[in-house]
């Protein structure tokens, strides 16, 4: 958006100064008309771009969840190989589908659902759609025992917030997690993600257990302030592959 503004504001200088130059053999009272044209001008030009790029901040993405490829199961294999930097777990519910609830998905939500949604790129008229598609844990560079962990949503990833090592993930222990992040337009919109889950590895199955799935979403735009939460009641069944990589959730 500074680009934009940037070059409108240029563009509008610009305009000025030719008008200062027309307009120096005119009339007083021609100057100021042709100030007056300009301005409204540089104007148009500055909404112009503004609309530019709230158009291409919101425009639909594409959901369409990418291909899962599974990894062969061998028992007691370590998570990572050798200086390999990232594992993924493909999630599924007890069904076979993507984990997937819904928030503000009330008649009375529809303004802050459709607003929600216009902002993600994700219009769906049954209300904030969540989903949880997969997991990626990530060693750290400089720490090979530390794990950067991301979860995998409907149209980007979120980092998580809770520190993690290789070691407490190896020990078959339940692990709670949050995630959480903003999408904001300065004096405009801003929404606020939280996402909690319990994970539990077990090194002998190579697989990953996800319960207390749950989320949040706070919606704020020109004084309104609405929020809503939901939960998934089945446990998650995480299976170690390739999943297509998404752009961090920011703007």
């Amino acid at each position: 958006m500074g680009r934009i503004l940037v070059v409108s504001l240029l563009l509008a200088s610009t305009l000025c100064r030719e008008s200062a130059s027309a307009d120096g053999e005119s009339s007083r009272s021609g100057s100021r008309w042709g100030w007056g044209r300009y301005l409204a001008l540089a104007i148009l030009i500055f909404f112009a771009g503004a609309g530019g790029y709230v158009w291409w901040a919101t425009r639909p993405v594409d959901t369409t969840p990418p291909e899962a490829v599974f990894d062969e199961v061998e028992p007691d294999k370590p998570l990572f190989e050798e200086d390999e930097q990232q594992v993924t777990f493909v999630l599924s519910d007890d069904k076979g589908g993507i984990p997937t609830f819904f928030v503000f998905d009330g008649e009375d939500q529809k303004t802050a659902a459709l607003g929600i949604n216009t902002l993600r790129g994700t219009p769906n008229e049954m209300g904030v759609e969540i989903r949880f598609e997969a997991i990626r844990f990530r060693r750290d560079e400089a720490d090979p025992d530390r794990l950067c962990v991301r979860v995998v949503g409907i149209a980007n990833e979120m980092d998580g917030k809770t520190p993690l090592s290789l070691s407490e993930l190896g020990s078959c222990k339940p692990l709670d997690l949050h995630f959480h992040d903003e999408i904001e337009i300065p004096y405009l919109a801003h929404v606020t993600y939280d996402i909690y889950m319990t994970i539990q590895y077990d090194p002998k199955t190579q697989g990953l257990t996800v319960t207390n799935a749950s989320g949040s979403i706070r919606w704020k735009m020109l004084g309104s302030d609405a929020f809503d939460e939901g939960k998934l009641e089945t446990v998650i069944d995480g299976r170690k592959g390739e999943y297509g990589e998404k752009p961090l959730l920011e703007i």
